[in-house]
């Protein structure tokens, strides 16, 4: 059998721990800045809950798609005005031409 030299069986695990414990402070200071405090992590949680609740408030589809009709609507209210009042344009400048034959007339048998 091998004799074992105790003493080199010592040095190395005397490096390895020291190795070890230097890698697991390491590690731990850097996990450490990663983890989130308690007051963190409850700011974390009132925010997801506004958040919920601002959700529960917003429009759904359906009342988006009633909103879009109703804007439908408006649009071809608006769009018959435009329509009615240009054609009242017109009648309005045919009148006002009359009106002003009518007034050339007058004065011109006046004179």
């Amino acid at each position: 059998m091998a004799d074992i030299n105790w003493s080199m069986v010592a040095a190395i695990s005397i490096i390895v721990t020291f190795i070890g414990g230097v890698a697991l402070l390491w590690l731990q200071s850097r996990l450490s800045g990663e983890f989130t405090t308690i007051g963190a992590f409850k700011a974390l949680t009132d925010r997801v809950a506004k958040l919920e609740q601002d959700l529960s408030r917003a429009p759904t589809h359906r009342d988006i798609q009633e909103h879009s009709e109703r804007v439908r609507a408006v649009e071809l209210g608006v769009a018959v005005m435009q329509e009615s009042v240009a054609s009242m344009k017109e009648s309005m400048s045919r009148i006002d031409l009359g009106v002003r034959r009518i007034e050339q007339h007058l004065l011109e048998n006046n004179k």
